[in-house]
């Protein structure tokens, strides 16, 4: 964990958070994945999929399920939870052109 991280939770729900995550990582890891949590910010988390160079692409699934999936998993733990947005490196990062 980073000290980048932002949370506005007490430290009891973000180490649930980050357990639920970390329960998720060996499926990610078999295709040459991990997860990483990012933030939580309001009802919403923000996780990281990093692909390593050997990394399956194809194998994991797309960025709309798996925030639905860690979306579940995590509202198990903490119902307040709203949203997870994903941050995939498989989906181009639009910016604006302004």
């Amino acid at each position: 964990m980073t000290g980048s991280l932002k949370y506005i939770y007490d430290e009891p729900v973000q180490d649930r958070i980050q357990a639920t995550i970390a329960s998720l990582r060996e499926a990610f890891e078999a295709d040459g994945a991990d997860l990483v949590l990012e933030a939580i910010e309001g009802d919403v988390v923000r996780v990281r999929l990093i692909l390593r160079p050997n990394a399956c692409k194809e194998c994991i699934l797309s960025t709309h399920i798996l925030e639905g999936m860690l979306l579940g998993a995590i509202q198990q733990e903490e119902p307040r939870i709203g949203r997870v947005d994903l941050i995939d490196p498989r989906v181009p990062v639009t910016g604006d052109s302004n």
